[in-house]
């Protein structure tokens, strides 16, 4: 059998009986309710980034926030959208362009080690740009080509020639 798209309907029956309650007939209307699933799941994706953001947004904006913890907050929230078991959170150096890692957690910051150094001085993880000018990895990939990206097989991945084996345990990003 060929697969194609995927079809959802719904179906509601009713029963026709006869002066004696016999059974005379059974009406089904279907109907395809595709396109109202995913409207449905896409408003439900949409109220939970509202509520993650909406969380965010007093520590995010408090005067005793620390990047550190605002970074732990994103995380935080971040893995429980996307039901992720690591992650990290970082930002662009404006000045070196290196992507600086201001929270992550330890097990995926381990696997990506052959790409990072430490800035003892300012005690944070550093992902440098190479000396051609690109990151390497996958991660490297998104930021080189600022695209992003969504798989479950990573191995298939362009950049994944570049990953140099750290992220072998991952299949899905």
């Amino acid at each position: 059998p060929s697969e194609g798209p995927s079809v959802q309907f719904e179906y509601t029956a009713s029963v026709m009986r006869d002066e004696d309650d016999n059974v005379e007939n059974i009406i089904t209307i279907g109907r395809d309710v595709t396109d109202r699933n995913l409207v449905e799941d896409y408003l439900s994706w949409q109220l939970k980034v509202t509520a993650a953001l909406t969380r965010l947004y007093r520590p995010t904006i408090s005067s005793r926030a620390s990047m550190q913890k605002v970074a732990g907050n994103i995380l935080e929230e971040g893995m429980k959208l996307t039901g992720s078991r690591n992650g990290f959170v970082s930002s662009i150096d404006p000045e070196t362009h290196d992507n600086v890692i201001h929270t992550g957690r330890r097990n995926l910051t381990n696997r990506m080690e052959a790409h990072l150094r430490e800035d003892k001085k300012h005690h944070r993880l550093i992902f440098p740009k190479g000396t051609d000018g690109k990151y390497t990895g996958l991660l490297g990939h998104v930021l080189n080509t600022q695209m992003p990206f969504y798989t479950n097989e990573a191995g298939s991945h362009p950049g994944e020639e570049e990953m140099m084996g750290t992220h072998s345990e991952y299949t899905s990003y």
